[in-house]
């Protein structure tokens, strides 16, 4: 805000006078050429001229100067000097008259062309004064009278900082005698550099000319820091302005003020009543109180009501530019940025950009918004890094413009140069936006590590469920998932796409959190038709790579129909198979040999590789499927199998032969074939023979000795005591056990199943017979029942307990 066209103009007309006076009575003189002035008669007139306008005693001035001007036409000096007689009783036109016939004596004199612009400019002609003070600058920057009346002028046409440069160069000049008009100069270039967007500086001007000052002046002052206050932060400047209240019915611009910074603190309904009182009590033209009641409604969403305020604004006041300004904003906001074209059109941009930046910032908005960022670029590229550099709000919209015409790394230049010069919340966003978008960029070029450097400050700017989620797909990228889990935690909060709650599943999964990856996982595939088949395979990784195989084998088998007809198709048979052959060997590492065949058919099926096929064969002899193991062994018969060397190549000629010794009178041939292995069988291919042979001679020498064959089911157990076997080692002893027992060593054979009875359940069965041979009824009955206790299954068992209770009695 500025004060009144009217107090404005009764200073300004003060202020040059002092300064024109000033220049006649302290100046320099002025000559044209004069080879006699030494001794001319005229001098004395001059001074005593001179000393007449320094006591104000202007026609005893005029008299004397106009005798020295008869002596001595040429007297330059004289000229300047009567010049300002007349510029003192407002005869500007006089003044004019008499400095042109100085100007012939002497066309380069500056004092001369200082005293004639700034008389022109006194009688309104500011395009015919202007340029000859400005002439006199360039040559003479310490020129204080010129330099003040360039400033005051750029003032008032709204060239900002122009009258900034020239009003500091005034007071870095001016003369100790003008400092009594110190107060009201440093307001106006207070004012200047609050409206060339220096606000700290106009904040510090007007607080120290409100020290400096008494009365209008001083209030003028606290208007002006409230101004500027404003402009810094309207939560500080609201008191200011609430204490200015007593006067604001004399200054009603307070309440627009205001209302303006409630606007900018989100307080549209405050706006609002500001505005409506400025029409009510404010001043007769209440265009402005129109204005902001129209932003104020364009704020709560009132689109129509705020473009009929506007219009109305724009009557009341057809050439202030920033209605049409606000009102095209308006028309943009509404969807109709080409009526917001035509009406800045029909205004015309301003005579240079600096006086009406709004106007260039808003035609860019429109044409943007008009989805021509080419047409806005073009407009805007010029100013932005011309004489529009330091304006925030062009910098911001160059920068919306360079983001929508795909190019974020230029728009950033500009955002951050927009930020710098004045941080608004839509500067801040459309920064972090350009930056992701950077890092995007950098994303595809696999440059995870500068990618997160411009989206971790993307974050710092802007709380964003995109950002959080391309800076975790970023620390991905770089291994580095226990920092992903942050952002993209927030990212799957904030926002529900399956593809976000995905990424976070995987980082939680690689951090070896896999309770927490499953929930988010299965969120993800249950909302997700279009990437459920990706969502799948992701999960299934994560579970190989340290969870529960069986669960990926469920979640690729959800997908499998979708997988079918999709681009995955190929990766999701693959990655089910993979899954069903890690389930399978953990089935069988479970003792769940039936379970794990049934996997790796279905692998094998998908995706029939050797390693597959070849534990199919183990896990069929382990599920004790004798035709499935002998079918699988021969499928991968005189093949390598990714087992550890010489595993690899002996696993299956050796359980080829354990499946065939387990069949009914093959356990001698079988076990021919295995012993003859032994002598190139090591590491787990020799644990694995030596089980193949335990196993196979105990089989036989079982069926031996059903047979009545002790001495072939002794020699079969000699076979397995002397294989090289962890497994069978009780089985073993409780069999020889039998033999010696078999053999008449009763007592050898019971204190064997003696020891074995805590291991080997079974054995209590032939403890008790042992018991019964040696006479010892009741021990036989206690072993007896301990076994069925146990759970012993013999068909002669419970025959045998009754019989004996019967003669015993119940026992235990």
């Amino acid at each position: 805000m500025r004060i009144s066209d009217g107090a404005r103009g009764a200073r300004r007309t003060t202020t040059w006078a002092a300064v024109v006076f000033a220049l006649a009575v302290s100046g320099s003189p002025a000559f044209a050429q004069r080879p006699n002035q030494a001794e001319d008669e005229s001098t004395t007139f001059v001074e005593e001229g001179r000393a007449a306008l320094k006591h104000g005693d202007l026609d005893d001035a005029a008299k004397a100067l106009d005798q020295a001007l008869a002596l001595n036409p040429r007297r330059v000096e004289a000229y300047v000097l009567r010049s300002a007689v007349f510029a003192a009783k407002n005869r500007y036109k006089d003044g004019i008259a008499l400095l042109r016939k100085a100007q012939a004596l002497a066309p380069a004199d500056s004092a001369v062309l200082t005293a004639l612009g700034s008389q022109l400019v006194l009688s309104g002609d500011a395009d015919g004064g202007i340029p000859l003070l400005q002439q006199v600058v360039a040559k003479e920057p310490a020129r204080y009278d010129a330099q003040l009346l360039i400033g005051h002028h750029a003032h008032d046409i709204g060239r900002w900082r122009d009258a900034v440069t020239a009003l500091e160069a005034y007071f870095a000049n001016r003369p100790a005698v003008l400092a009594g008009e110190d107060a009201k100069n440093r307001i106006e270039l207070a004012d200047a550099y609050l409206r060339a967007h220096q606000a700290q500086q106009a904040l510090a001007m007007f607080e120290h000319a409100a020290e400096s000052s008494k009365g209008a002046t001083r209030e003028r002052a606290r208007l002006g820091v409230a101004w500027a206050t404003a402009a810094i932060d309207c939560r500080r400047a609201r008191p200011l302005l609430e204490a200015l209240e007593p006067v604001a019915q004399q200054h009603p611009e307070v309440w627009l003020v205001d209302g303006q910074c409630a606007l900018s603190l989100g307080d549209a309904n405050g706006a609002l009543a500001l505005g409506r009182r400025y029409i009510d009590r404010g001043p007769k033209n209440v265009a402005a109180g129109h204005a902001l009641v129209g932003e104020a409604q364009a704020a709560r969403g009132n689109l129509i009501e705020a473009r009929k305020e506007l219009e109305t604004a724009h009557e009341l006041e057809p050439d202030k530019r920033r209605w049409t300004v606000r009102l095209a904003s308006v028309l943009r906001r509404a969807g109709h940025a080409s009526d917001g074209l035509a009406a800045l059109a029909k205004l015309g941009p301003p005579a240079m950009p600096s006086a009406d930046p709004e106007w260039w910032a808003e035609d860019g908005e429109c044409t943007l918004a008009n989805s021509d960022a080419a047409g806005a670029l073009k407009l805007l590229e010029p100013l932005a890094s011309g004489e529009l550099a330091n304006d925030s709000q062009i910098q911001t919209v160059y920068g919306a413009a360079l983001l929508a015409a795909s190019q974020p790394d230029a728009a950033v230049k500009a955002l951050d140069a927009a930020e710098s010069l004045g941080s608004t919340a839509r500067s801040k966003k459309l920064l972090a936006t350009a930056l992701t978008a950077v890092g995007v960029e950098k994303l595809t070029a696999n440059d995870a590590g500068a990618a997160e450097l411009v989206l971790a400050r993307a974050d710092q700017l802007d709380a964003d469920p995109i950002i959080w989620r391309d800076l975790g797909i970023a620390r991905l990228a770089e291994n580095k998932p226990a920092d992903a889990t942050g952002p993209l935690d927030r990212a799957a909060k904030a926002d529900p796409s399956p593809i976000v709650a995905m990424l976070d599943a995987r980082a939680h999964a690689l951090t070896g959190d896999i309770a927490a990856a499953r929930p988010l996982y299965d969120r993800a595939l249950a909302n997700d038709k279009d990437n459920a088949v990706e969502i799948a395979i992701d999960w299934a990784a994560s579970e190989l790579a340290g969870g529960d195989p069986a669960i990926a084998v469920t979640a690729l088998e959800k997908t499998e129909k979708a997988a079918k007809s999709s681009p995955l198709a190929q990766r999701h048979r693959g990655a089910l198979a993979e899954a069903r052959h890690a389930a399978a060997l953990k089935a069988l590492e479970a003792g769940n040999g039936g379970k794990a065949v049934e996997l790796l058919r279905a692998s094998v099926t998908g995706d029939p590789t050797l390693g597959a096929k070849c534990d199919l064969a183990l896990a069929s002899v382990a599920a004790g499927d004798a035709a499935s193991a002998v079918a699988a062994l021969r499928a991968v018969a005189g093949q390598s199998c990714p087992f550890p060397p010489p595993a690899d190549t002996q696993a299956v000629p050796i359980l080829t032969a354990f499946v065939d010794g387990l069949t009914p009178r093959h356990a001698s041939r079988a076990l021919d074939k295995l012993t003859s292995l032994q002598s190139k069988a090591t590491g787990t291919a020799a644990a694995l023979l030596g089980t193949a042979i335990r196993v196979v001679a105990l089989d036989a020498a079982q069926e031996a000795y059903r047979d009545g064959d002790l001495g072939a089911a002794r020699r079969y157990l000699a076979t397995a005591r002397a294989a090289n076997a962890k497994v069978g080692a009780d089985e073993l002893a409780h069999n020889l056990a039998v033999i010696e027992l078999a053999d008449g060593h009763v007592d050898v054979a019971i204190g064997e199943l003696e020891r074995l009875t805590a291991k080997l359940p079974e054995a209590w069965v032939n403890l008790g017979i042992a018991y019964e041979r040696k006479g010892d009824q009741q021990r036989a009955l206690d072993a007896w029942q301990r076994a069925k206790k146990a759970g012993v299954r013999f068909a002669a068992l419970p025959e045998w307990i009754d019989a004996k209770e019967r003669i015993y009695g119940g026992g235990k």
